[in-house]
């Protein structure tokens, strides 16, 4: 409400300095850029910081949920690609490929990412052939909870994920957006002990 008042106040200063072929016209792009927004907002589309749209849905998760200490987990994090839209993976050479990078986190050890198989494709503009990712993917670390991690604890680990899109016909920009993992520290049972 306030940014309708806002614009209102300075529409009414506007009005008065300007000619009315020049105010209609700038009229007419506010009132449509304010519809692509709305209707934009209205079907749920997925926005950075930046306000740049995101082109794929990740989505983290831990197994087991609950770990003891010395035990293993496996930090997934499952990327769809939207509709049409494919990501490039390790290997392409003069593109971004996808990556999650990890901070080091108290209470737990990090092991290496496991990404999925890509599949390669003719990358739009120059037709080579280039890894890429069509479908849902998963980037996995394995992790050891450290022995001295106290129970009924939570350990949380934060990361990036770092890709650049393509689809039939271009190439989009580099993308960065967060993502967090929590496990839950338990204690160990008689069997782990």
């Amino acid at each position: 409400m306030c940014m309708i008042a806002r614009f209102q106040s300075h529409f009414v200063m506007w009005r008065a300095s300007s000619s009315s072929h020049v105010k209609q016209s700038v009229l007419l792009a506010v009132i449509l850029g304010v519809a692509v927004s709305v209707s934009a907002h209205a079907q749920g589309a997925k926005s950075s910081a930046s306000g740049l749209l995101q082109r794929v849905e990740a989505s983290e998760s831990v197994a087991p949920a609950e770990a003891a200490p010395g035990d293993s987990v496996v930090l997934r994090l499952s990327i769809k690609p939207d509709r049409g839209i494919r990501v490039f993976a390790p290997g392409a050479k003069e593109y971004t490929p996808v990556v999650v990078l990890v901070s080091s986190s108290r209470g737990m050890h990090l092991g290496k990412p496991s990404y999925g198989i890509p599949v390669r494709e003719e990358n739009p503009g120059n037709g080579k052939r280039v890894p890429l990712y069509a479908r849902t993917f998963d980037i996995s670390y394995t992790a050891r909870i450290d022995k001295e991690a106290k129970p009924e604890t939570y350990i949380r680990v934060s990361g990036t994920l770092t890709y650049q899109a393509c689809d039939d016909r271009r190439v989009y920009p580099t993308r960065t957006q967060l993502v967090h993992w929590t496990v839950k520290v338990v204690a160990p049972t008689e069997k782990d002990r």
